[in-house]
C-alpha cells in the first residue's frame, strides 16, 4: 500500500481502539437530530456523539432529551472524569467539553466521541436544530423542506467531486429551500453557503431570509457544478429563546439552474 493509505488505516485502527464501542453493535439515533457537525449512535441507556468539528465554544446542545442523566464523559477517557451537563429547558442538553480534569489530548481532530448513559427508554421530542454560538450549525439538503415543482435533492456518489447531498434543477424564483431552528441563547452568526456552479450561472441572483433580516447575493462560478466552494454571504443575530425559518430563495436565473446547494451553516462570529 502506499504510505499515506497505510498512515489512514493506523489512524483508523487506533481511533477504533478506543471508540469502537460508539459503532460496534450500535443503532442509529432516529429521533435525534444534532445541530452541529457530527452523528448519534446508541445502545439501551447510551447515547454516541461523535463530534466531527470541534465547537469553538466548547459547549454543545443535545436536543430533545428527556431522560435522566447518569453520566457524561469522553469515551476515551479511562478514568470516566465527567463532563459538566444543564437541562436549559425541559428538552434540551447542554454539555460543556472543557474540564480542567480531563486531558486535551483526548480530542481527535476528525472525529471525537462523548458518551451519555441515561435512565430508563430514550424519550424524546421533536425539536428542530439548535443553532448557538458555541458551535457552527449545519442544514443539509436532505433535511430541508423544498417547495417547487422543478428542484429537487440528490446524492452525489462520486469521490472526490462533492460527495453528498445537494440540490439541483432550481430555475423557478418562486421555489425556496427551508429550514426549522431554534436557538436558546442569543449570539451572531455568519451564514456560509457551500454550492457548484457553472461560469455560465454567474449571474444568478438569490436571497437568503432569516426572521426580518434579508442577505442579498450574486452566485460565484465554482468551476463545475460539482466543484463545490464556500461563500461568506453576510451575518445575522439571533435572538435567544427564538424559532425562525431559514429560507433560500432565488431572484434572478439567467437560463440556468441557480446552483447545485450543498449546504447552509450558520457560523459563531467570535468578538
Amino acid at each position: 500500500f502506499p504510505t499515506p493509505a497505510i498512515r489512514v488505516m493506523e489512524e483508523v485502527g487506533n481511533w477504533m481502539a478506543v471508540n469502537g464501542e460508539s459503532i460496534f453493535g450500535t443503532n442509529p439515533c432516529p429521533s435525534v437530530r444534532l445541530p452541529f457537525d457530527g452523528r448519534c449512535t446508541m445502545k439501551p441507556g447510551k447515547l454516541y456523539i461523535n463530534i466531527f468539528e470541534w465547537p469553538v465554544g466548547e459547549q454543545i446542545i443535545i436536543p430533545g432529551i428527556k431522560n435522566k442523566i447518569k453520566k457524561i464523559y469522553y469515551l476515551n477517557d479511562r478514568e470516566q472524569h465527567p463532563l459538566d451537563y444543564e437541562f436549559p429547558d425541559n428538552a434540551h442538553l447542554l454539555i460543556t467539553l472543557d474540564n480542567e480534569n480531563v486531558s486535551r489530548d483526548l480530542i481527535n481532530p476528525y472525529s471525537t466521541v462523548i458518551l451519555i448513559e441515561y435512565s430508563g427508554d430514550l424519550e424524546t421530542v421533536p425539536s428542530p436544530p439548535v443553532t448557538d454560538r458555541a458551535y457552527s450549525t449545519v442544514f443539509d439538503p436532505k433535511d430541508a423542506r423544498i417547495n417547487g415543482t422543478t428542484l429537487n435533492y440528490t446524492f452525489n456518489h462520486v469521490w472526490g467531486k462533492g460527495r453528498g447531498y445537494n440540490i439541483y434543477d432550481w430555475y423557478k424564483t418562486d421555489e425556496t429551500v427551508e429550514w426549522e431552528l431554534s436557538a436558546l441563547r442569543e449570539g451572531e452568526f455568519d451564514i456560509e453557503l457551500c454550492y457548484g456552479a457553472a461560469e455560465s450561472c454567474s449571474g444568478n441572483e438569490f436571497v437568503v431570509k432569516l426572521g426580518d433580516k434579508i442577505l442579498h447575493s450574486r452566485v460565484q462560478s465554482t468551476g463545475d457544478w460539482y466543484d463545490f466552494r464556500k461563500h461568506i454571504i453576510g451575518s445575522i443575530n439571533i435572538k435567544a429563546n427564538s424559532k425562525n425559518v431559514l429560507i433560500v430563495k432565488p431572484v434572478k436565473t439567467v437560463g440556468c439552474s441557480l446552483m447545485n446547494l450543498q449546504s447552509v451553516r450558520l457560523l459563531p462570529v467570535i468578538r
